[in-house]
């Protein structure tokens, strides 16, 4: 194997709430959703970092997959990690990766820290994603926030990157979408245990993690395989190559 996956995002593409899979000793659950990064063991975030969707993803092209170090963020966070803290700080070059998957987050959060614009976030992350694939990455995108792959200045740059999540015979734009649609629409289909994909479908009946929307295994595992299905539909291939001759810096 040779060049990686890479994922941008915000807690959905780091694992958040991973780790309360892995019957490790000291798993920091509370009643509503919490995170301290003080709780979480090294242990904790190698059983989640082994199951997050970016891994599935890697696992199913045999490489190996990275995500921007910190739990959360704003666009603008992610912004400086994938243009330049990744090379500064983490000691990647982009051209170590085949794949991006750039996962967008809350708008909210950079209008109300930046005055962002939503034209304003579509727009700076079209020009980090064309960096990468003007130097032969592959770039997807998904969206936590629903305003954003519905917005027509996405369908203008990102209709041939955006990914759409599909979970049993039904078909969301965004994360939000997933989770919100199927709470009010009365859809026969809720009952069944495949829909069960959130941390809090898995805890709440035992009083913790009770608001807690992040993905479960099964969740993650619903994201990669709607990745997977349009990368296959794109016939995207990870560049294999081991070449023993070394290479002179």
């Amino acid at each position: 194997m040779s060049k990686g996956v890479l994922g941008i995002g915000c807690s959905y593409t780091w694992g958040e709430g991973l780790y309360f899979y892995s019957n490790l000793e000291g798993l920091p659950f509370s009643e509503n959703h919490y995170f301290n990064h003080r709780t979480v063991t090294p242990a904790m975030e190698a059983f989640k970092d082994k199951h997050k969707f970016i891994s599935l993803i890697a696992d199913y092209y045999n490489t190996w997959g990275f995500t921007n170090p910190g739990n959360g963020g704003d666009h603008k966070t992610l912004l400086d990690w994938g243009s330049q803290l990744i090379e500064k700080y983490n000691r990647f070059k982009k051209t170590d990766f085949d794949l991006l998957i750039f996962q967008f987050t809350a708008r909210e959060r950079d209008f109300l820290k930046f005055d962002l614009s939503i034209e304003n976030i579509i727009e700076q992350v079209n020009h980090l994603l064309l960096d990468y694939e003007n130097l032969g990455i592959k770039v997807v995108s998904i969206s936590w926030d629903p305003e954003i792959p519905e917005h027509d200045l996405y369908e203008k740059y990102f209709k041939h990157r955006h990914v759409d999540i599909h979970l049993g015979s039904r078909t969301f734009k965004s994360f939000y979408n997933l989770t919100k649609d199927l709470e009010v629409d009365g859809d026969p289909l809720q009952n069944n245990e495949s829909y069960n994909f959130t941390i809090s479908s898995d805890f709440e009946k035992y009083g913790f993690q009770k608001n807690d929307e992040h993905f479960n295994l099964h969740g993650h595992r619903v994201v990669a395989d709607s990745i997977i299905k349009k990368l296959d539909e794109d016939n995207f291939k990870i560049k294999h190559k081991i070449d023993l001759k070394p290479k002179m810096i």
